[in-house]
Parts: C-alpha cells; structure tokens; sequence
C-alpha cells in the first residue's frame, strides 16, 4: 500500500464535474488517475481503496490541491504506476497473454506448479501446458477454469 508522509488538510471537493476538469497534460500521473475516474467510472472511494491512500489527500490531489511530491519517492513511483495501469494499460494486453503472466508470477514467485493450478481447476495438467505454449489450443471452459483459479492463487498469495 501506499504511504503518505506529508497530508494537506484541504477541504475535500467531491463533485464529479470538478474532477473531470482537472485533466492536465503536464501531470500524468494525475491525468491517469483522472482518466480511471471519468473513462472506465472508478469511483474514487475505490481509487482510495485500491491505493490506500488518505481520502482527503487523495481528493485534494485529483482536484489540484495537493501535489504527488507529498508522497515519498517510493509511493510516488507506485502510484504513478498504479495510475497508467488503471487508466489505459489494462486495456492494452490481450486477455490470454494476462492469464499467461500470472501463470509465470506463480510459478516463478510462488512455486506454483501446473500441477497444482491443473489439480485446483479440475483439468488436466497438460491443459494448462497447452494454454501456456498456445492459449488456442484449448477450448473457453477450460481457459476459464486457468483463468479464475489462477487469478486466485495470485490473490491468496499476494495476502
């Protein structure tokens, strides 16, 4: 989660209009923000959740009444990644290829084998073998099988 050291005590500005009007070009980090925000309607209380950062800094920010150097170099790198991936860069990779990225972070990361992700989502293993050397070669409900069970064997190793 994100740190804050420095935290403005500016009266927090809720309204949606405010917010949209606040895209800069010269801020991306902000920007992106702003983009999750009004493109794929992330509300900010979720922002706040998924950032951990203080409601009302967090709010100030978005509204240009605080600025990224508040945070430590640290989080300040954090959310900037944080950011482009909220605002665009999920959209950028195909499906698939993020099941397959988080089939690599298990294994490597966590030692988990396909064994283990084929044994918890009741296929084969060589299914998922499959998957990882051409995600075509297997049909959508197994893929989904991979899929959700992947996604929470990241989940449940990230606690």
């Amino acid at each position: 989660m994100l740190k804050l050291y420095v935290i403005r005590k500016d009266k927090i500005m809720d309204k949606f209009e405010t917010i949209k009007n606040n895209i800069s070009e010269n801020e991306p980090t902000r920007n992106n923000l702003l983009k999750a925000v009004t493109n794929f309607k992330l509300s900010t209380k979720a922002l706040q959740k998924i950032t951990g950062l203080d409601p009302e800094w967090l709010n100030s920010y978005l509204n240009k009444r605080a600025s990224v150097h508040d945070l430590s170099y640290q989080s300040m790198a954090e959310l900037s990644n944080l950011s482009f991936m909220l605002s665009d860069a999920i959209t950028f990779v195909d499906n698939d290829d993020r099941i397959k990225g988080i089939i690599d972070i298990l294994k490597e990361e966590f030692y988990i084998s396909y064994e283990t992700i084929a044994l918890y989502a009741k296929i084969d293993v060589i299914d998922v073998e499959k998957f990882i050397e051409d995600t075509k070669s297997i049909g959508f409900e197994k893929k989904y099988k991979i899929a959700t069970i992947s996604s929470l064997l990241l989940y449940l190793s990230k606690k």
